[in-house]
């Protein structure tokens, strides 16, 4: 599986992107964000057979 996004973390003024293949992961922070743009969380998950309602549950479970 592959997995990669842009996360908005409070009080910093930069978005910051991630890509991750397996059990590998890269992270760097990207551009500022726009004044009136949305700042929102964006994950893609790329693979096969995907279990969408388990990977959900799974992540919403890491950040609460």
């Amino acid at each position: 599986m592959r997995m990669k996004g842009v996360l908005n973390f409070h009080a910093e003024a930069r978005q910051f992107h991630f890509h991750s293949v397996h059990m590998l992961l890269e992270a760097e922070p990207g551009r500022a964000w726009l004044k009136d743009e949305p700042r929102e969380n964006k994950f893609v998950f790329i693979g096969r057979n995907l279990d969408f309602p388990q990977l959900r549950e799974s992540f919403l479970n890491c950040i609460h």
